[in-house]
Formats: structure tokens, sequence, C-alpha cells
């Protein structure tokens, strides 16, 4: 793929008509101008019901500052938030955020309009330009592009760094699946890091895991039944192979989320929620390391995820 320069984005202020892919009986909308948002992920079953892999975006009043959750965005130039909105990087201070400020989350990506610059029945790829400010003083392009086939999707995000100086960067994938009756998930994972009493919900403690968590969902709870997950409703979970599945027993569906590139998975299960995230992700919550979570200047960062909707 070629990362060239498009029109910059602005940022959102309503909600506009979604672009439609389809292939075989899987269908998906986009929503270029709410931040690249997936709406939905459904297919159209013989007795003319549907079934929605993700839970369905619903754009009336859209507000960029109080998003949804629902759907599937991208994360990025980080994923997640910083402790206090800043980070230092390799000697000096960034502030993404006023301090005061509610946690920024998942970056600016979610916040933009992005603009269509390819499209077909089941192919649609888009980019965003994000110039320097003082919450973010490096200028960066970014491209997703989404593939639709009969059995599932393909997403594939880059950030490239335009400017001249190397770039902190991460990036990440935030799907909502819905619980429904009850959902039996499994998230591959070698360790898993914990909040401590001082790090406000960021991760701070490595544990090593012998063997994939598992555990079930449903509105309102979420329960172990194989490793001790503890009672948060996020896990930071460190990957050696992001590939993970939710089992569906009662609707007979099952979903199979898979990242060639990602190194962690957040699994975000609110007490009192009716959806439940697998978010593979390129980087730690909370931090970067000065030597792997960096774009160098014209050189894409790349991220991918598959979702295999059966």
């Amino acid at each position: 793929m070629t990362y060239g320069l498009y029109t910059a984005s602005r940022p959102v202020d309503a909600a506009r008509a979604p672009v439609r892919l389809a292939d075989g009986d899987l269908e998906l909308l986009v929503y270029p101008e709410l931040g690249a948002r997936i709406g939905r992920l459904l297919r159209h079953l013989p007795d003319g019901a549907s079934f929605d892999y993700l839970v369905p975006l619903h754009t009336a009043g859209f507000d960029a500052a109080r998003w949804p959750r629902a759907g599937c965005f991208a994360m990025l130039p980080f994923t997640n938030r910083f402790s206090g909105n800043a980070f230092n990087w390799r000697g000096w201070p960034v502030r993404v955020a006023d301090v005061q400020a509610a946690g920024f989350l998942h970056g600016w990506g979610l916040r933009r309009a992005w603009s269509v610059v390819q499209s077909s029945a089941s192919h649609c790829t888009m980019t965003l330009q994000v110039a320097a400010s003082s919450e973010w003083p490096w200028y960066y392009e970014a491209f997703l592009t989404i593939s639709l086939d009969p059995e599932g999707v393909n997403f594939a995000l880059a950030v490239v760094n335009r400017s001249p100086e190397p770039m902190p960067a991460g990036l990440g994938f935030h799907p909502h699946f819905p619980l429904y009756g009850g959902v039996q998930a499994r998230v591959e994972a070698c360790a898993r890091w914990l909040a401590g009493e001082r790090s406000h919900g960021l991760p701070e403690h490595r544990e090593t895991l012998a063997a994939p968590l598992r555990f079930e969902a449903a509105a309102g709870r979420a329960e172990d039944t194989g490793s001790p997950l503890g009672a948060a409703p996020t896990w930071f979970c460190e990957t050696a192979l992001c590939d993970n599945e939710l089992v569906y027993a009662a609707e007979g569906r099952r979903i199979r989320i898979t990242s060639e590139e990602a190194r962690y998975t957040v699994v975000h299960a609110p007490p009192a929620g009716q959806y439940l995230c697998i978010e593979p992700s390129s980087h730690l919550a909370g931090r970067f390391d000065a030597q792997s979570d960096i774009a160098l200047p014209n050189q894409p960062l790349t991220l991918s995820m598959r979702i295999e909707a059966r």
C-alpha cells in the first residue's frame, strides 16, 4: 500500500450516511465522519432476521466527546490513557489533555472525521491527517483499510509519522461485542498486568499466566471459569499470539478475534455493562517503550485485526 498525502480531515460535527459493504449475507456499515467507526457488522439469516456481531451504533445526536460504547473504532496514536493525561518521552513531558480533564481515552482517531479515498462493494480505505499541536507535537497520517468477505472482516491500520523526529506511537482496535443471553470467552495471554494502589487503574504489576483466560459474561456480570480474573472490569493481557474467541451458545454463533502484530489484548467488561470489549493493541496502556513503541519519520507503523463472524 502507498501512504500518500490527502486532504486533511475536519473535526466531527454531525452524523453522515454510512458506507455500506456487503459480501454474501454479511454486511458492514462504516461511518467515516464519525471517527471511521464501524456502526454495524451483521449477518442476514434465511428467515429474514439478522444477527449483530457488534453492538449497533446509534448515530442520532452523536457527540464525539461522549462517544457511545458501540460498534468498533481504531485507537491512535495511543491506546487507553495516561495517568494525569501526560507521559514522558525521551526526557521531556507530553500532555495530551488538561490534567483536570477526565482520562483522555484512545487518542484522536475516534474524534475526527476521516476521508474515503477508495471503496468498492466489499472494500473501503480511509485516511486521516492530524497536524502537530501542543497536545501532540508531531504531524502524522493514518490509514484504515476494511475488507469484508463472507466469513468475516479484515482491518489494516497504519500510522505514518510525517514529522522529522521520531514519534511515540501505539495502535489498537476497540470492538464492542454484545452479551445477549451470555457469552463464553477465551483470551490467549502469557501474562496480565494488574493495577496497583497508586496506578489509577493503569497496569503496574506483571503476572505470568500458564493458561488462556477463560470467563463468562452476561449483562451486569463477568465471571471467571478457569483463571483468576479478579473483580476489576479491565484486564491488560500480554500475548505472544493474539487469538481470542467468543461463543454465543444460545444463539449458535461464534466470533474469533485475531491480530498478527498485537502484543497486548485489553479485556473490558463493565460490571453493569451490556457489552464486552476485546481490544488488540500494540503497546501497554499508560506507557510507551522508547525502543519499540516508535514511528520513525515516513515509515508506517501497522496493526491488523480480523473478526471471523460465524
